[in-house]
C-alpha cells in the first residue's frame, strides 16, 4: 500500500509543480495587460481633466462662470474621476478573480484525475 501512496504523492506534488508554473505564466501573461488597462485609463482621465479645466478657467476670466460655479464644476469632476477609478479597480479586481477560480478550477479538475475520482 505505502508505494502506491508514495505515486499518488508524487503525482500531486507534480501536479501541484506544474499548476504553479502554469499560474505564475498565466500571472505574468495578465498583469501587464491590468497595469496598461489601468495607466492608459488614468492618463485619458488626466488628459480629460486638464481640458475641462483650462476650458473653465476661459469661461471664469471670460465672466461666463463663477468662482462658485467653477469650484462646482471642479468638485463634480473631482467626484466623477473617483467613480472611474474605483469602476477600474472594480473591473481589475474582476479579471484578478475570474483567473483564481479559472486556476482554482483546473487544480480541482486535475487532482481529481490524479487520484482517480
Amino acid at each position: 500500500m505505502a508505494p502506491l501512496q508514495n505515486n499518488t504523492s508524487q503525482s500531486i506534488n507534480g501536479l501541484l509543480h506544474d499548476f504553479l508554473s502554469a499560474f505564475k505564466l498565466q500571472l505574468a501573461d495578465e498583469l501587464p495587460h491590468v497595469q496598461e488597462a489601468l495607466l492608459k485609463n488614468a492618463g485619458s482621465t488626466f488628459m480629460d481633466n486638464t481640458a475641462r479645466l483650462k476650458e473653465w478657467m476661459s469661461q471664469v476670466a471670460s465672466g461666463a462662470l463663477s468662482q462658485e460655479d467653477l469650484a462646482f464644476l471642479i468638485k463634480a469632476q473631482m467626484d466623477l474621476s473617483r467613480m472611474n477609478a474605483l469602476k477600474e479597480v472594480g473591473l481589475t479586481l474582476a479579471r484578478i478573480d475570474a483567473l483564481r477560480k479559472s486556476m482554482t478550477s483546473t487544480l480541482i479538475s486535475s487532482l481529481f484525475n490524479t487520484i482517480g475520482l
